[in-house]
């Protein structure tokens, strides 16, 4: 076997001859930024840095990498404009945890719900634009479905964190997530259904027993889960049709945050994390959006801006933006 060389590599770019990875077979997905203000909340900017779109916890970085996932961020206040440029070019996004509140919570929401909508007009048209949120993502998605924010309750004790098993619903025999089609092990299932698989961090949920019919019209509740005094919160859910998942949960801290010794690294925690970021690489693959050429999707690489280690597993990249 031969090794090629550096020099036959810069030649080979030189000339354009390499076949650069091509979309979706290398899917991409946008990372909404999280707004400023909690930003603030997870560390102050570093100094000299003095335009921001935001910023990205590097846990949702690193957790779709590691499934061959390349991440652009997309930030939350641009234009629609530029987002729906971004929107164009990726295979989905993501909305990621979170801690806002009052008017922030209210700002980013009416955001989001525009990408929300072009997402479900691009599945109507038959383009599988896929939406994933956690935990704070997971009830933006909810509140929109449910048109009401008020029915998004921060009552909920003994979650932050905590690692529990998934009380499954009726509905999961027929997800696609978890249920028994090709994309779902039957050992996966098993360990979420009878082991502490997932982390929880959170204070605000969804009861299940507070869903309406514009919720029920758009997403089904694979499984639910209780607090410490037994409230029961909506845990996981999909779309039955558009290419559409969510998560209370965090799979993605499992891998990389050592913070707190809750905090589940067993081999089975790892493999219910690296499972869901497979799934959502399959899933991408579902829809043909691609950035115009190879360098334009290296410029908008989530890489490009700088990331500061904040210890204990967790890394933070600021995104410049107008």
């Amino acid at each position: 076997m031969r090794c090629t060389t550096l020099l036959s590599v810069m030649a080979l770019l030189a000339v354009g001859s390499l076949a650069f990875p091509k979309q979706p077979a290398n899917p991409i997905m946008a990372i909404v930024t999280t707004p400023l203000s909690d930003c603030y909340g997870i560390s102050p900017p570093p100094a000299g840095l003095d335009i921001y779109g935001g910023c990205i916890e590097s846990y949702y970085v690193r957790w779709l990498e590691a499934s061959g996932i390349r991440v652009v961020p997309l930030i939350w206040n641009a234009s629609w404009t530029e987002r729906k440029a971004v929107l164009d070019s990726v295979n989905g996004a993501l909305f990621p945890g979170g801690g806002l509140g009052g008017e922030a919570f209210t700002e980013y929401l009416g955001n989001a719900t525009q990408i929300f909508n072009y997402a479900t007009e691009r599945n109507a048209l038959g383009d599988a634009f896929f939406l994933w949120g956690t935990c704070q993502g997971f009830q933006v998605l909810s509140v929109i479905a449910l048109q009401d924010a008020s029915l998004l309750k921060c009552i909920y004790h003994g979650t932050d964190p905590s690692m529990l098993p998934l009380d499954f619903t009726s509905y999961q025999p027929a997800s696609v997530m978890f249920g028994q089609r090709a994309e779902s092990p039957i050992n996966i299932v098993g360990i979420l259904q009878n082991q502490n698989s997932t982390l929880n961090w959170h204070s605000c949920g969804i009861n299940p027993s507070d869903l309406n019919a514009d919720f029920n019209s758009i997403f089904k509740v694979i499984s639910t889960n209780v607090d410490i005094n037994g409230l029961p919160f909506i845990s996981s859910y999909e779309s039955t049709t558009n290419n559409f998942f969510a998560t209370q949960f965090h799979p993605e801290r499992i891998l990389y945050e050592f913070s707190d010794d809750i905090i589940g690294h067993t081999p089975d925690d790892i493999l219910v994390s690296h499972y869901l970021s497979m799934f959502i690489a399959a899933r991408l693959k579902l829809n043909n959006h691609s950035y115009p050429t190879a360098t334009d999707a290296n410029n908008a690489a989530v890489e490009n801006f700088p990331v500061y280690n904040l210890g204990w597993g967790s890394e933070l990249y600021w995104i410049s933006g107008n």
